[in-house]
């Protein structure tokens, strides 16, 4: 049994990778500032409708599409999740091809939240995560770094969050 707050990487596929880290960017699509972390499986053609998971046990704050006319705010699909251990903590996980969970929804651990996918402002089928703090959910004034570490397993997992 895993510890409450213990907070686990939403893909749980072995040949996960991070395709894009938080922060400053410069790639052959533009220059910007990435404002999370992106996922996707080592071969592209086995990234789209992989599974994602509830990183721990929390509540499911938002479940809803996020309109991207204008390329400014482009999330597509995307569910909030709140840990019950951190409830100071909203993880957005954004791109899915389809949301299993609605507002209100309790999950843990092995709940399915949905499917990766390719909606919103997006170049490929990848779960773009975010870290924010709840007072700053969805106004793009803060994001903590979803640092990642990749085990031994090459599994990766998110930080302490205790050591904030």
């Amino acid at each position: 049994m895993l510890k409450d707050n213990i907070l686990l990487c939403p893909i749980r596929e072995p040949d996960v990778i991070a395709t894009q880290k938080f922060g400053n960017y410069n790639t052959l699509y533009g220059r910007g500032f990435h404002s999370g972390g992106d996922l996707a499986r080592k071969n592209p053609a086995d990234t789209f409708r992989t599974k994602i998971m509830s990183p721990g046990i929390g509540k499911i704050i938002t479940s809803q599409w996020q309109d991207d006319k204008d390329h400014t705010a482009g999330y597509g699909q995307y569910v909030v999740f709140v840990p019950d251990a951190y409830p100071w903590l909203g993880i957005i996980m954004a791109h899915q091809d389809e949301r299993l969970v609605r507002p209100g929804d309790r999950v843990i651990h092995d709940t399915q939240i949905g499917f990766v996918g390719n909606t919103g402002f997006s170049k490929g089928p990848h779960l773009h995560i975010e870290y924010r703090p709840l007072a700053n959910i969805l106004d793009g004034n803060y994001s903590i770094p979803p640092w990642f570490h990749v085990n031994k397993n090459g599994i990766f997992c998110p930080m302490d969050l205790n050591m904030l």
